[in-house]
């Protein structure tokens, strides 16, 4: 009997644990998240920042995976969700997310890592919803998120701290720093770039 209530204790105590956890790691979200919220502009412009870049899994498409927002600013959501919605939207990270496509999306992973960010050789391509290339850079992906944040900065400031053109948005504000958020297959994509950077991209 005591055997039994000795389980009983643990197996609680266990619960109690993971529910602990479980709370502090929502608290520190939501400590994490209104403290950036509440900062003030010039706070945010002066610290540190990361781009997010969605990474789609084999045989997907980024806007069909993680959602999109049109050129006319409606959000649309995806086969799994709104992903991209929620970053921007909701979690306040306009212009510091992005989404593009594998070329070949059945391909390999080393080729579609070298899209991501191989700065040689990379490019990137976005994709409409059928699937049809309506964009192609010559960059990788983290190049062309950048280059991308610089035009957004500048049109959001355009005016202000003394941006005439995109050519005048300062280096030290756009992100050198990149967090990959991977659906499927994208995960395995996304950890052999990682393992790339210490070899020639």
């Amino acid at each position: 009997m005591e055997n039994c209530n000795n389980k009983l204790n643990d197996r609680n105590n266990a619960k109690i644990i993971i529910l602990g956890k479980i709370v502090l790691f929502w608290a520190l979200l939501i400590f994490a998240v209104s403290n950036s919220a509440f900062a003030d502009e010039n706070e945010l412009m002066a610290s540190p920042n990361y781009l997010v870049i969605l990474v789609h899994g084999i045989g997907d498409m980024s806007k069909q995976c993680f959602g999109w927002k049109d050129n006319s600013g409606v959000y649309h959501s995806g086969a799994y969700g709104d992903l991209y919605q929620y970053l921007e939207k909701d979690l306040g990270l306009e212009g510091y997310v992005y989404e593009y496509d594998i070329e070949n999306a059945l391909g390999s992973n080393s080729d579609a890592a070298k899209q991501i960010g191989d700065r040689i050789n990379g490019w990137t391509v976005e994709k409409n919803t059928a699937g049809a290339i309506i964009n192609r850079y010559n960059t990788c992906w983290l190049e062309t998120a950048k280059n991308q944040y610089r035009t957004w900065y500048f049109n959001k400031y355009k005016g202000l701290y003394g941006l005439t053109s995109e050519v005048s948005v300062p280096s030290a504000v756009i992100p050198e720093k990149f967090v990959f958020i991977a659906h499927s297959m994208g995960g395995s994509t996304s950890n052999v770039h990682r393992i790339s950077l210490s070899g020639t991209w």
